[in-house]
């Protein structure tokens, strides 16, 4: 019995034998016998099927295994929780986020609200979230939360801790209506503000804590500056040293949020974490932008990455606990691993949404100044 024609593309370079996968949307190398089988298969030729060798045969049955070489197509985009999205946001959404204040105290020259090029995008205003509105979000969160075990509540800007006064109200109130469940709160700040009283009640709050730090002074001071320009690398430093000092445990459960210029020098990236009290944190990172498009990285930059990331690449195959070079990579090595692990859960339906689609307000539903989801 003829295997049933897959949906890919055979492919014949001068330098090989490739197949495109439509439904991944990846090409795989493959060996000349298999490529004539597949090319066989894809021409329903059964009479020249004959003439390849049964090792192809396995092979190919052992890439279907990991659903490579399927021959569904599909018929309609539409995610698999559709019909169940009423149901998820009634009962069981995720994490509440509230904008607290659209104004920040830094000028980041990367920032969609500081370019003046941006002019569809909003600049930065001093509207902060009054305490009616906050409230009201709580308590629509309450309502909507029925199907789940904890409470995640964030706090994002503009620069939150500008509006920590209604910060200290919401977790305030938060401690009363979700009383006998878990709350766990997060924050995303530049750290600029962080004064002892801040950070006292951060840590008895036990808040998830997201720091904005670019890389090393140098780099860091390029693009995040206050409004006079100067750069805020010394100040963000001093007040997580503080943050340190109460309490030396509490990095360990603390981010470091990294926007990367992909002009600056890769190699020089990484010193940030020499720093003895940010060895233990971890790394998030995303690059710079223009009009929505990801910066193109410089040649200085992808030859120190590219030629690290295939190192990370074999050390990440040969031991079974790698040790990767810096953060950045980890982060990367480890997006990659979970793929590469999950790649026999990539079989595709009739019916499927290929491009990842989140389920929208059930991750994170995002409360802005205003009261607008």
């Amino acid at each position: 019995m003829m295997d049933e024609k897959p949906f890919v593309l055979p492919i014949k370079t001068p330098l090989g034998y490739y197949i495109y996968e439509v439904n991944r949307n990846e090409i795989l190398s493959v060996n000349k016998d298999l490529y004539q089988y597949i090319l066989m298969l894809c021409q329903e030729n059964s009479e020249e099927l004959e003439k390849v060798p049964d090792s192809a045969r396995i092979q190919f049955n052992e890439l279907r295994e990991y659903g490579y070489l399927a021959p569904s197509r599909i018929k309609k985009i539409e995610h698999p929780l559709t019909n169940q999205l009423p149901i998820l946001m009634d009962r069981a959404i995720s994490k509440l986020a509230l904008q607290v204040t659209q104004s920040c105290n830094l000028r980041c020259k990367y920032c969609i609200y500081s370019e003046y090029k941006n002019l569809n995008q909003r600049s930065h205003s001093t509207h902060m979230m009054n305490w009616e509105t906050a409230k009201r979000a709580l308590e629509f969160y309450r309502q909507h939360i029925i199907d789940t075990d904890e409470a995640l509540i964030g706090f994002y800007g503009g620069e939150p801790l500008l509006a920590f006064p209604l910060i200290k109200k919401v977790v305030e109130y938060a401690e009363e209506l979700f009383l006998g469940r878990e709350i766990t709160y997060f924050i995303t700040t530049n750290a600029t503000l962080l004064t002892d009283e801040i950070i006292d009640f951060l840590l008895k709050y036990n808040f998830r804590i997201a720091f904005s730090l670019d890389g090393p002074q140098k780099t860091h001071d390029r693009n995040r500056v206050f409004k006079n320009g100067q750069g805020s690398y010394k100040v963000v430093m001093d007040n997580i040293e503080k943050l340190y000092n109460a309490d030396p445990d509490k990095l360990k459960n603390t981010a470091i949020s990294m926007v990367i210029d992909s002009e600056q020098n890769y190699n020089g990236l990484m010193e940030l974490f020499n720093v003895p009290i940010l060895k233990n944190t971890s790394l998030t990172y995303a690059m710079v932008e223009e009009n929505s498009v990801t910066k193109q990285p410089s040649s200085e930059y992808l030859e120190g990455y590219n030629y690290d990331y295939f190192l990370s690449l074999i050390e990440c195959f040969r031991s079974e606990n790698p040790q990767y070079k810096n953060k950045l990579l980890k982060h990367d090595m480890d997006l990659y691993m979970s793929r590469r692990n999950n790649i026999a859960t990539k079989i595709i339906t009739s019916i499927a949404a290929p491009s990842g689609t989140c389920v929208p307000g059930k991750l994170r539903l995002l409360v802005n100044c205003f009261g607008d989801f």
